[in-house]
């Protein structure tokens, strides 16, 4: 939960690895990553995720994945609980069955 995984701005050079083998003149790169920056900023921005605070995001997101991991959680109980109880119930009625057999 302590770590940090936060890409820093200049993350567009990464996303342009391939093309640095290209010949590409400086400038044309340049416009490549604002253009690639700009995108995936607006992108973002249009899926309600802010550009402003990508730390604060991270740790809504590992939030999010550790309450859906608690309800994968709840779920499954619930459905041992739900088991549990249903084999009890036809147990009990087994054993009901049994009894007022060899009473009567």
């Amino acid at each position: 939960m302590g770590r940090r995984v936060f890409a820093p701005p200049g993350r567009a050079r990464h996303v342009l690895a391939t093309v640095s083998d290209m010949a590409i003149d400086p400038e044309t790169r340049d416009e490549l990553e604002r253009i690639v920056a700009e995108s995936v900023r607006q992108t973002l921005i249009q899926l309600g995720i802010s550009t402003l605070d990508p730390l604060e995001m991270q740790k809504d997101m590992q939030h999010l994945r550790e309450w859906r991991k608690s309800m994968e959680s709840v779920k499954s109980k619930a459905m041992l609980t739900t088991l549990t109880v249903f084999l009890s119930g036809i147990l009990a009625a087994l054993w009901l069955g049994f009894r007022a057999l060899v009473k009567g």
